[in-house]
């Protein structure tokens, strides 16, 4: 009885070890076919988000001159927004993306042996992916700017995984949603963009009457960009 159990948890391991190759190989064809023709590659993975915080940088903290409370430079200013936008844009090019991906991929379908549970893993490594990548360009800049990093920055891992999970559980719900109801691809763009502007991403919820930060706070976000924000930022 021990060596039949044991064969087939030999056999279970080594199904998922296939499948864990598998998504992480379509994870990675799904980074570099964003890229593919541009004459840098993947490199605008992180050309990308440099730009990104330079035109935040130039909008918010010099042109319009705003600030949030405990942080009164500009410089800091982007950097509270360029944390909260990552975290954002984590989530939404999930909820984005996920709605279509069984649909978008009808070679893989009509394909009886391919894993179609993998498609919505796929779509969240790639996200991932791209996600810290902006993490790391932050990391790059405080240590060029000579902020440093102590060990509070390492927290940041207590806030990822939880975080991973509801992207990649949210993915998977919304993935086979999308299959029965195809408007769920055209209106997630709305609720993604929603979602922004009813978090903590541009918006000091502190700052707000407490009949509206109910309603930040009930946004899931607002949450994760807040501790991210803790463990980067405040170091606490």
């Amino acid at each position: 009885m021990s060596m039949t159990l044991s064969a087939g948890h030999a056999d279970l391991l080594q199904r998922f070890r296939r499948l864990g190759e598998l998504t992480a190989s379509l994870a990675w064809r799904d980074i570099a076919a964003r890229y593919r023709g541009a004459n840098l590659g993947i490199l605008w993975t992180i050309l990308n988000p440099i730009l990104m915080l330079a035109v935040y940088g130039i909008a918010f903290g010099y042109v319009f001159k705003a600030r949030w409370p405990g942080a009164e430079t500009g410089t800091s200013f982007v950097e509270l927004l360029f944390i909260g936008i990552a975290v954002h844009g984590f989530v939404a090019e999930c909820i984005n993306r996920a709605p279509g991906i069984i649909a978008s991929n009808p070679s893989f379908v009509k394909k009886v042996v391919f894993p179609l549970g993998v498609l919505p893993a796929v779509v969240t490594l790639a996200a991932f992916f791209n996600f810290m990548t902006l993490l790391a360009v932050y990391a790059g800049y405080r240590l060029l700017m000579g902020d440093g990093w102590s060990f509070h920055n390492l927290q940041i891992a207590v806030v990822l995984i939880p975080l991973f999970l509801m992207a990649l559980s949210g993915s998977y719900l919304l993935a086979f949603l999308g299959v029965y109801f195809r408007d769920l691809s055209q209106i997630m763009p709305t609720i993604s963009m929603a979602m922004l502007f009813l978090s903590s991403a541009i918006v000091p919820v502190s700052t707000l009457p407490q009949s509206q930060q109910t309603w930040f706070r009930l946004n899931p976000l607002t949450f994760y960009i807040d501790e991210s924000r803790n463990a980067l930022f405040w170091h606490r």
